[in-house]
């Protein structure tokens, strides 16, 4: 748009403010006094019909979208399992993956963890060799 349109256009919205006598707002024209962003809309394109119809559609509870679903499905089974499973009160929600109380490897990490914490339980003073080595590394950064 050029400057002399927008001045025009300015001059016109201050011309409306000013003589509010050649306004009469109603219900009915009221939108013509809103200011609309973007582009003006072409209510006979393409476009425009097929947003008309499926807003129709929707009201009526006619639009469907996506794959329909199959009550019976094993996907479906599974899903109204699992929901049934959440709504009791005794439900524990389990994530992760699941631990193996026998393996070899979680019992060696495990036992490995127990002498570290015996090791700085008797020796207080490694505790604090860490936290300062740790400190040292955080201002080289």
């Amino acid at each position: 748009m050029s400057k002399n349109k927008q001045k025009a256009a300015l001059m016109e919205k201050m011309e409306r403010i000013a003589d509010p006598s050649k306004i009469e707002l109603t219900i009915e024209n009221i939108d013509q006094f809103k200011e609309k962003p973007g582009r003006p809309i072409d209510p006979n394109s393409e476009r425009q019909i097929k947003l008309k119809e499926l807003e129709v559609k929707r009201e009526q509870g006619l639009l469907k979208r996506g794959r329909p679903a199959n009550p019976d499905s094993e996907h479906a089974k599974k899903k109204a399992e699992q929901e049934a499973r959440k709504a009791d009160p005794n439900y524990i929600a389990r994530r992760g993956r699941p631990v193996d109380p026998d393996s070899k490897r979680q019992h060696d990490e495990y036992e490995k963890k127990q002498r570290k914490l015996a090791r700085l339980k008797a020796n207080p003073g490694l505790i604090l060799a860490m936290v300062t080595e740790k400190e040292a590394k955080q201002e080289v950064i």
